[in-house]
């Protein structure tokens, strides 16, 4: 008799396009659809993209080995395993609140927080100027810890005592501290070695 042998050809490929900003669920389908399956729930990340939408597409070919990024699309075969990282939306704003406002609205999507503080002459003083970068960098996840930098209200100079200076050595005294000074301009038609400053404010 006649025997037909059918030879292997392996997994069937599929090309898959990119899969970034399309809704989660919807990009779990279309794989189901080619027999590339998720593995687990994925991972959940706060990010400027809307919420369940894909930010990260990992996979992992038949038979295991290290997961490949093919968020920007790629060939994959029947039978791959697929993890997604998923936005979970922006970390709450909490510019300009006070520290316990803003703890308390970091606390609502599991967020905790620290704090360390830096002069502003915008915030007032204890209020939250920003949050800091995550340390190592990346996307903050649920169950970490922010960085609160709370402001400590504009940082003070001292003022150089110029009583007894005259005009023009007064002015060059406060000028090369970083301050502005101000005085009548009738002064200026005195030549300088003629005048003496009698007091300042502030002192």
């Amino acid at each position: 008799a006649q025997v037909t042998v059918i030879i292997s050809l392996g997994p069937a490929s599929h090309e898959i396009g990119a899969l970034a900003g399309q809704n989660v669920d919807g990009a779990r389908q279309s794989l189901e659809s080619l027999y590339i399956t998720a593995s687990g729930d994925p991972s959940r990340y706060f990010t400027d993209a809307a919420p369940d939408a894909v930010i990260g597409v990992w996979i992992t070919p038949p038979g295991g080995g290290d997961a490949i990024d093919r968020t920007n699309g790629c060939t994959a075969l029947e039978g791959s395993t697929v993890a997604f990282d998923v936005s979970i939306g922006p970390v709450p704003d909490v510019s300009g609140a006070t520290v316990d406002a803003a703890t308390s609205k970091l606390r609502a999507v599991d967020l905790s927080a620290v704090t360390t503080e830096e002069f502003s002459s915008e915030v007032d003083k204890g209020d939250v100027i920003r949050i800091a970068d995550r340390e190592g960098g990346g996307h903050f996840r649920p169950g970490d810890t922010v960085t609160l930098v709370v402001s400590k209200g504009p940082e003070l100079f001292p003022v150089p005592n110029v009583v007894g200076m005259t005009r023009d050595q007064a002015k060059e005294t406060l000028e090369d501290a970083g301050f502005e000074a101000s005085y009548s301009l009738l002064w200026d038609a005195w030549p300088d070695a003629l005048t003496k400053v009698s007091a300042q404010d502030p002192k």
